[in-house]
């Protein structure tokens, strides 16, 4: 009887690998989506496969023992791996972001651990000679108790810690910039992009907890598990990442990443007549009755630029374009509720002051307003009595 070559723990890796390398494939030649988002999720997945991959063959002593008994030399090779998922994914999420993006040399310096990285693993090989090579090719106590097989793990948990810090902004900044676009946000589903940023980051603090214990533990049984446990997670967030990214990518709606420029400017002054503009277009035409405007919609509507409109908003009335929309939707859903004669429904109201979503209307009613809607109804009411 043969004896198997993989073991139970061994699927979710081989897994990963077979759907990151049918994933490449079918991002690389289908049209599908932006050409350069697609390519930095390729490069993504490519790395998360090598790694697997890396994985897989140093734990599976079957593998180890029939097929790389004479090239131990992959272990070393495969671990630059870990230097190019992490800037691809930032660069992913970043051109799906931002319409206007487009990568500029500056931007290769997020390639520099990569360049890098095969030097200093040449150096780390070198270093080790060749009788020592093989042992720790075997025993990865030995190659975990290398000084500079070490400094290989803090410099990849530190690429980690940085572009995980640097996605979170770059979401929270997102959130920002929808509100200086969009007077609806509620329809636009981000909850993937948060999905994905928010599992690469559990994934680290979960791989980088069972590195500090693998510190610290002797015997090493429970770093182990969760090295085990960890790579069933990675088989989880690449597959709903994939799923995702394919499923929603072409009906995200990006923002133009001037847009904080726009915010913060000195360059214009705001003029008088621009302002008449706008608070005619929104007091006498009420613009802000349409439930999905833009700010580009808007602008097109007064005949000044988005920016010119937005400069506006954010200097003259203190608010983004979301804040400032709905604080005229407001005044309009005061103004129905306050006729006592109106026998409309509350969800009739929300509709005709220009809400689409009940959330944002009670949410941002009571903001202003201090009570609910149908708190000010019934206080409406209530003085009516009195009288």
């Amino acid at each position: 009887m043969q004896t198997a070559i993989f073991y139970l723990n061994d699927l979710p890796l081989l897994l990963v690998i077979f759907e990151c390398l049918m994933l490449v494939i079918l991002l690389l030649v289908m049209n599908h989506g932006n050409a350069q988002s697609n390519l930095f999720l390729a490069l993504f997945l490519i790395a998360v496969g090598l790694d697997a991959f890396d994985t897989l063959i140093y734990w599976n002593t079957n593998i180890k023992t029939i097929f790389l008994t004479q090239f131990v030399q992959i272990f070393f090779v495969l671990k630059f791996s870990v230097y190019l998922n992490a800037p691809m994914l930032y660069l992913y999420t970043k051109s799906i972001v931002y319409t206007d993006y487009k990568f500029t040399r500056r931007e290769w310096l997020h390639l520099l651990p990569l360049a890098l990285s095969p030097f200093y693993l040449a150096l780390l090989y070198y270093s080790l000679g060749d009788a020592e090579i093989y042992h720790v090719a075997q025993d990865y106590n030995a190659l975990f108790n290398t000084v500079l097989f070490q400094g290989h793990l803090w410099a990849r948990n530190i690429v980690y810690v940085l572009y995980g810090t640097m996605s979170y902004q770059l979401l929270v900044h997102y959130n920002e910039c929808l509100k200086e676009n969009y007077s609806n946000i509620e329809k636009i589903d981000h909850s993937w992009l948060r999905l994905l940023i928010v599992g690469f980051i559990a994934i680290w603090i979960w791989n980088f907890a069972g590195y500090i214990l693998d510190l610290v533990l002797d015997p090493v049984w429970l770093p182990d598990t969760m090295g085990i446990i960890g790579n069933y997670f990675n088989f989880i967030f690449i597959n709903t990442l994939v799923l995702y990214s394919l499923t929603h990518s072409n009906l995200y709606k990006g923002v133009q990443s001037s847009a904080e420029e726009q915010k913060n400017s000195d360059l214009e002054v705001t003029d008088p007549r621009h302002i008449a503009i706008l608070i005619k277009a929104m007091e006498e035409d009420k613009f802000f009755l349409a439930p999905d405007i833009t700010l580009e919609q808007l602008a097109d509507h007064v005949s000044l630029s988005a920016r010119q409109v937005s400069n506006i908003i954010n200097r003259h009335f203190n608010k983004n374009f979301f804040e400032y929309v709905n604080s005229y939707r407001v005044e309009q859903a005061k103004q129905l509720l306050s006729q006592v004669e109106n026998s409309r429904s509350i969800m009739d109201v929300m509709a005709d002051a220009g809400f689409n979503s009940k959330s944002v209307f009670h949410r941002y009613f009571k903001k202003i307003v201090n009570m609910t809607p149908r708190e000010f109804r019934d206080s409406v009411l209530k003085n009516q009595n009195i009288k």
